[in-house]
């Protein structure tokens, strides 16, 4: 065995560990074909959750030091890893460089397991239940999700809808579980995983990045209402190799400290160069039509940083910043190779390809001083040329820095690749709606993707069903190594890229990001998604075809890719060659951005958060006063909660600072600080409905150029009426001091069409069904508060009034308050479901109307209730059950809220 050397360094002095690359036969991969085809739940639609990730970890006192040495050999000859030897892969960006001579990765999920492979024909490939495949079920009841045969490690777990029903994991054939948690407690228990860089919910989309290693097995069964949809990925070591089996104490010790310190790494050093002993040179350079930019390396190394400053004055999503972006083109030439292994727009290289994104991952994004980055290790044995051309008028000046690292392993090295694409359907028509996005004859590595979506249009796909508006539905399917059914096959394109449902909000972690988002789930605009493949890299040694599902057509969706892979000498990709318009006619600008002096909160770049989740939620149903229809949400939980967030700055100076806040039943108390100077007073979010707050001056504060300014909330306690302590943020304004008059002569109207002035009229009110589940009075059944993110993001804080109620004829009453007499037009949102009865709705003992609550899915349905004359003051809302539908199988009543707005 060939030992391959590496070198990371994390910062400052540390622990030392051992990592490693690793040579093997190539191992049989697991196959899918012959799999249960029976669906054990419902097909039902893939429910949301509003909960997005903690950022807050644990103090670490030291940082790893990875050594230049390998997999030990132990007394019979085998190669050995520790744990914190596969923990290191994951912040190793080295290691992906060397052939893995035989480690295989593959992927186990729920897709529809209609779709199979069989008597070589596709059967069923646009199946689309992906929700609940599983490999076979145990005579204990449980259903077998994942099986695998060791030695290996589970790099990853994923899933859209988590449940209290238990998972557990049996390592190398042991009767007891390491792990027997409900699937929930594997992405938000910190007793079990307290790592939140590790185990996080980002864009309803939960991931565990905790490698779970095995020596001779492992098998992952579900139990129960476990949840839907699962995606697990996978390494297989080389015969010959061992590795430290997971058990109860492995998060003790060394062990612990390996995990804590790469989730010290993900939380406070994202965007800063990994390497030990790397030699930088920095210098400006200026770029035109008909003069590029061209260096070249000579000798061998490894370029392992390249950062530029595109020096851009404009907002960050404007048109000047987008055209700019992909008028620039990086190629990169290695040892004298004739066509560029690297060549894709400038922006979409860094991951960042609709203008400035705001994404931050370990290998590519934009740091905190607005600066583009990459750090994937790229080799180079005799030269490497760097070209940086320009494709639009007149001059640009880039301030551009190139690292570079010894290379340690010339013989077994690959060259880097990353070429820009825009994908293709599959010629075998058996195969639709397979659409690649690289085809490689050889030896390799795939170790990233990131996709420009472009969504044509908010209509329904004319080549789809009425109401289709879900753009990405498309599964991954990787074959690997000329395998006829993927190795790799996933549940859906925003699945592959750690989020789910297509929420809109903008995420950046570690591994993955949405960046950049327009348009909301079905609207039309851009979309940028970044997915790192890393501790889950795909090796291949004779082939690779990667195609993500594409279900609608070319004239609905548009895509742009860029692959991050490495080949050996001999390898060849079949790409195609694209022109300086082909990288700008597959999409459209959005509406113009927002200036950078006015900043939508759920688009700010979350620093850190403690006590609760950060997502970005819809607020439609509250009435059109938030702009851009939504806010940023933070569920703290407690008093100590605090959330930190970057507050960007178009140049440097004093600000007054003006914020939207939300008021709620349930939202608390607020200190905040700017660059760590904290501001005056304490903000208290409560009201008794759901309300845009007056515009609140925050004072005035000195901000720098660009991203380093922070924006941090602490908890300081609640209202004594609030049941709560969360926190809502619609948007920041922030004007010149010298600009500033007052906070009556602001408009608006110069910054975002919402319809209102600084405040929401006081004659609108939002009651939350679940608000009145303390003082509801009911003649039968039970009343509760039943969260709904497992059935869709059409929920008005995710939740309900749930009444099972099993007789015609009951009541349930309660009371509610208006603050002013006038004509309210009525509406009330409630669920229907097919055990949902029929109600009759009284306000004042008056008879309003009856609504049946039937339907064969779980759906929210808003309804209108008319107009009513009503006195300021108390006032009776009553539903009394009428029967059900004659295809409904029970009474129950669910209740979202009721809205009044006066004429």
């Amino acid at each position: 065995m060939k030992k391959y050397r590496f070198i990371i360094i994390l910062l400052t002095l540390g622990l030392l560990f051992m990592t490693a690359c690793s040579a093997k036969e190539k191992t049989t991969e697991t196959s899918y074909s012959d799999a249960v085809t029976t669906d054990p739940f419902s097909s039902v639609q893939k429910p949301s959750d509003t909960s997005a990730p903690s950022t807050s970890d644990e103090d670490v006192t030291t940082l790893p030091i990875t050594d230049v040495t390998t997999a030990a050999v132990t007394t019979n000859g085998e190669y050995h890893y520790t744990y914190p030897e596969i923990v290191n892969r994951m912040i190793d960006p080295t290691y992906l460089a060397y052939g893995a001579n035989g480690e295989k990765s593959a992927e186990f999920s729920s897709y529809d397991r209609s779709s199979a492979y069989k008597n070589a024909e596709y059967i069923s490939w646009r199946a689309n239940a992906d929700h609940g495949g599983y490999l076979y079920k145990q005579p204990d009841g449980g259903f077998v999700i994942a099986e695998m045969d060791g030695p290996g490690y589970i790099s990853r777990i994923w899933s859209a809808d988590t449940k209290s029903g238990h998972v557990k994991i049996f390592i190398d054939g042991g009767e007891k579980p390491v792990f027997d948690l409900p699937f929930s407690d594997y992405f938000s228990a910190p007793a079990h995983f307290p790592f939140a860089n590790l185990s996080y919910i980002a864009a309803q989309g939960k991931n565990l990045y905790v490698p779970i290693t095995y020596n001779k097995s492992c098998k992952v069964v579900a139990y129960g209402d476990w949840g839907r949809y699962y995606e697990i990925n996978y390494t297989t070591l080389p015969s010959g190799y061992t590795v430290d089996s997971l058990t109860s104490q492995t998060f003790t010790g060394d062990n612990r400290q390996a995990l804590s310190n790469v989730n010290r790494f993900y939380s406070k050093n994202i965007g800063t160069s990994p390497y030990q002993n790397e030699s930088t040179v920095s210098e400006k350079i200026t770029v035109s039509s008909s003069s590029p930019y061209v260096k070249i390396l000579e000798g061998k190394g490894a370029i392992s940083s390249l950062i530029v400053n595109p020096n851009i004055t404009s907002p960050s999503a404007s048109a000047e910043a987008v055209n700019l972006l992909k008028d620039l083109e990086l190629s990169i030439y290695w040892d004298g190779e004739v066509s560029p292994s690297v060549c894709a727009p400038l922006g979409d290289f860094f991951g960042s390809s609709y203008g400035i994104d705001n994404v931050r991952t370990l290998l590519l994004g934009v740091n905190s001083s607005g600066e583009l980055y990459s750090f994937y290790y790229m080799p180079y044995k005799k030269s490497a040329k760097i070209v940086i051309s320009y494709n639009g008028e007149g001059e640009k000046t880039l301030d551009l820095t190139i690292g570079t690292s010894p290379l340690e392993n010339e013989e077994n090295s690959m060259r880097f690749c990353a070429r820009f694409e825009r994908g293709e359907y599959i010629s075998d028509t058996s195969r639709l709606p397979d659409y690649k996005f690289l085809s490689v004859t050889g030896k390799g590595r795939l170790v990233g993707l990131t996709l420009h979506a472009y969504k044509t249009s908010s209509e329904t796909d004319p080549s789809s069903a009425p109401g289709d508006y879900w753009w990405g539905e498309g599964d991954e399917k990787f074959y690997v190594d000329g395998e006829p059914f993927p190795s790799w096959y996933g549940t859906g394109t925003e699945d592959f890229f750690g989020y789910a449902w297509c929420d809109p909000a903008v995420f950046t972690r570690a591994m993955h990001a949405q960046s950049y988002t327009q348009g909301g789930i079905f609207e039309a605009g851009n979309r940028v998604l970044t997915r790192l493949l890393i501790s889950d890299s795909i090796p291949f040694y004779s082939s690779f075809d990667g195609y993500i599902e594409k279900y609608y057509g070319e004239d609905y969706i548009h895509y742009g890719f860029v692959p991050y892979y490495y080949l050996s000498a001999d390898a060849v990709a079949d790409t195609d060659t694209y022109t300086h318009d082909d990288y700008k006619n597959y999409f459209e600008l959005d509406p113009a951005a927002y200036p950078t002096d006015f900043t939508e909160g759920e688009n700010l770049y979350i620093v850190s958060s403690k006590g609760g989740a950060v997502s970005s939620q819809a607020m439609a149903s509250f009435g059109g006063y938030w702009s851009g229809g939504s806010q940023l949400f933070f569920t703290n939980s407690s008093s100590s909660g605090e959330l930190s967030l970057i507050l960007p700055a178009k140049a440097s100076g004093e600000y007054i600072l003006i914020a939207s806040f939300t008021n709620a039943p349930d939202y608390g108390r607020f200190s905040y600080l700017i660059n760590d100077i904290e501001g005056d007073g304490s903000i208290d979010l409560y009201s008794k409905s759901v309300e845009a707050k007056s515009l609140t001056n925050l004072g005035v504060f000195t901000l720098s150029e660009g991203f380093s300014n922070t924006l941090s909330f602490k908890c300081t306690g609640r209202n004594t009426s609030s049941r709560g302590y969360f926190f809502g943020l619609d948007f920041v304004l922030i004007v010149p001091k010298d600009d500033f008059t007052s906070l009556e002569d602001i408009s608006l109207d110069e910054y975002t069409s919402v319809s209102r002035d600084n405040a929401k009229p006081t004659g609108f009110a939002t009651f939350e069904g679940e608000s009145f589940t303390s003082n509801i009075k009911v003649s039968s059944g039970a009343v509760s508060s039943q969260s709904m993110t497992g059935f869709g993001s059409n929920w008005s804080m995710n939740s309900q009034l749930f009444w099972t109620v099993s007789t015609s004829g009951a009541s349930a009453v309660f009371s509610l308050s208006i603050e002013r007499s006038g004509e309210y037009d009525i509406s009330a949102a409630f669920t229907a479901a097919s055990d949902y009865g029929i109600i009759d709705i009284y306000i004042d003992d008056e008879l309003i109307c009856t609504y049946d609550g039937y339907h064969t899915a779980v759906i929210a349905k808003t309804i209108s209730l008319g107009m009513l004359s009503l006195s300021a003051g108390e006032h009776t809302v009553k539903f009394e059950i009428n029967g059900k539908n004659s295809s409904s199988h029970g009474y129950y009543v669910g209740f979202d809220y009721i809205k009044f707005t006066q004429k």
